[in-house]
């Protein structure tokens, strides 16, 4: 998740997902971003927020674009920004080595388009079995509901969240 450790819906769901876990016998870690309690593995650019260049990215994907001249440069921000998060999720996933994989609402909110673009395409090379725990999906929110730019329309379609042999999804409500 894009944080754990805190006293969000999402970081108490994980806390229940690795209490459960532990008692089957099941090595567990955590990665989220920076901002995290307990995390064994970080991704820098994860938490959006703290990265200006992802922040703009994503007030230009869903509020205003005052930093990019066109789709064009939109999209090549992304890119290079990307490259840090596909990195370091390999990275992790090379030292850790899991079997499984459980990643909370990177592929749902649509706030950090970078984050699931990245997980898709290094777990569409590794195939390690995902499930994605979803709530608070893009289109529940009326900020997402009118992107900015026709390639934020095609990658909430294509990431939020993605079909994939290797993913399963379950929904918290």
């Amino acid at each position: 998740h894009f944080r754990v450790g805190r006293t969000d819906g999402v970081s108490i769901e994980i806390d229940a997902w690795k209490e459960i876990l532990i008692k089957t016998g099941a090595i567990v870690k955590l990665c989220s971003g920076p901002v995290n309690e307990g995390a064994d593995y970080v991704i820098s650019n994860l938490e959006q927020q703290l990265n200006p260049t992802i922040y703009d990215i994503d007030e230009a994907a869903y509020v205003a674009n005052e930093k990019f001249k066109n789709e064009e440069e939109f999209i090549e921000a992304i890119k290079k920004e990307q490259e840090t998060i596909i990195s370091e999720f390999n990275r992790i996933l090379d030292d850790f080595q899991p079997d499984h994989l459980i990643i909370s609402n990177i592929f749902a909110v649509g706030e950090h388009l970078l984050a699931a673009g990245a997980f898709t395409e290094v777990l569409d090379k590794k195939q390690i079995p995902v499930l994605g725990v979803h709530h608070d999906f893009w289109w529940e929110n009326i900020r997402y509901k009118k992107p900015n730019f026709p390639f934020v329309v095609e990658q909430l379609g294509q990431f939020f969240p993605p079909t994939r042999p290797w993913l399963k999804h379950a929904v918290i409500n």
